[in-house]
Parts: structure tokens; sequence; C-alpha cells
């Protein structure tokens, strides 16, 4: 469920509908912490997502902490 979710965040962020692509990328996020094994692309996809999401609306510090992750 979390891969549906990564993906619409990303399809909402090239849409430019910032706040849906958070929610879905949020939730994608939160889901994979609780989903028990190693998700490390899906992990890794999220978060570079969210780093361009917060890039994009000019929170460079945020951005910053989420491509370290």
């Amino acid at each position: 469920m979390f891969k549906s979710k990564i993906l619409l965040g990303q399809t909402y962020l090239s849409l430019k509908d910032y706040k849906t692509a958070g929610n879905f990328l949020e939730s994608g996020i939160e889901q994979i912490a609780n989903t028990p094994g190693a998700f490390y692309f899906w992990n890794a996809d999220a978060h570079y997502s969210m780093g361009q999401l917060n890039e994009e609306l000019g929170n460079n510090q945020q951005a910053a902490g989420y491509y370290e992750k």
C-alpha cells in the first residue's frame, strides 16, 4: 500500500499540488516505518520526493533534512 501512496505523492508533486503530495508522501513514509522489513528503495524515494517538495516551497532546511535521510 505504501508504494501506491508514494507514487500518488510523486504524481501530485509533478502537478504542483503540494499539499496533497505531502499528505501522500508522509503517509507512505509513516507506513514504511510501521511495516516489518527493509524497504530501502521506497523509503529513499519518498524522502527524496519530500526533499523536492520542500525545496519547491522554499523550505531549504527541511529539504536538506529529507535529502540526508
